[in-house]
């Protein structure tokens, strides 16, 4: 396994996601093994039987398949935990269908076609990666709260909404929109678990994705570093994650609770002395390069 140079945010969690420690900080994330989300869904449905290591990636030699199998289940465990919390504070999801293709192992060419199932080892990984994102953006603007570099979900387009709730109620559906707790619960709800009414609600979670606008900067300011104090305060995430400060950080989710950060995190990381006199990208001290 290649060693990967990188920016971590390391936490010490309760068995129910509570965050009781964090650090920040750059690190060498040295991978014991690269599991497909179907290796790691295997081990989610068969918490007590030995995965075959024949049907495992390598691992290395200072791990075993056990302790992989253990630290997936950890995370399960942990991440249901985060998901259900979060649907409590009122989040919202909208899920859509999605094509998948099958491949030909030679040619690389489509040999068939399936509907992508969302599983439990999807859910493990989001739910880490919003901690992580909402983890920097708190980092961030607890460095640079004038200045910050961070993302929104924006309200929907209420008009569009409003329209699409008013036709509901005269096709006999009473749909809540008025918050994005409300609009999770009203599509949760509502129908039974009959193929009838999962189609249904197919058919309702993809008209109520179109009124939401996707997320981005705070203001269009934010793309020259001018975040003001006055728009964090007010623009608050209503729709989406239901989190108050979120940005992107992209890359693996890293081994248990680490997460790799995007080298946009070095300032924040840098004493200020490093960066207080610099006026541009030119002149920061931090390469490109996240070591």
């Amino acid at each position: 396994m290649t060693d990967k140079l990188t920016f971590s945010v390391i936490w010490t969690l309760t068995p129910k996601g509570k965050i009781l420690k964090e650090w920040f900080g750059r690190t060498i994330i040295r991978s014991c093994t690269k599991l497909s989300y179907e290796h790691a869904q295997s081990m989610i449905e068969s918490p007590t039987e030995k995965i075959p290591e024949k049907e495992l990636p390598p691992i290395s030699p200072e791990h075993s398949s056990e302790e992989v199998h253990q630290a997936v289940l950890n995370l399960h465990r942990i991440a249901k935990q985060l998901r259900q919390q979060r649907f409590v504070d009122g989040a919202l999801r909208l899920d859509q269908l999605k094509l998948a293709f099958t491949l030909d192992s030679e040619t690389g060419l489509p040999q068939g076609c399936h509907i992508y199932e969302y599983r439990d080892s999807n859910k493990l990984v989001e739910e880490f990666m919003l901690l992580a994102n909402m983890a920097v953006a708190h980092k961030i603007h607890r460095a640079f709260p004038e200045q910050a570099l961070l993302r929104r979900h924006p309200p929907p387009q209420m008009k569009m909404l409003n329209d699409l709730v008013e036709f509901c109620d005269q096709m006999g559906l009473s749909m809540d929109a008025s918050s994005a707790g409300a609009l999770n619960k009203s599509l949760t709800e509502i129908f039974g678990d009959d193929k009838y009414s999962l189609a249904r609600k197919e058919v309702l979670t993809n008209m109520y994705s179109r009124p939401m606008q996707e997320s981005g900067p705070l203001e269009s300011e934010a793309m020259v570093m001018g975040v003001l104090n006055q728009a964090f305060d007010v623009l608050v995430l209503r729709y989406g994650v239901q989190k108050r400060i979120y940005c992107n950080v992209s890359g693996q989710l890293g081994q248990g609770g680490r997460r790799p950060l995007g080298p946009g995190t070095a300032p924040a990381l840098c004493p200020p002395s490093l960066h207080s006199h610099c006026r541009g990208s030119s002149q920061c001290p931090w390469p490109e390069q996240p070591w």
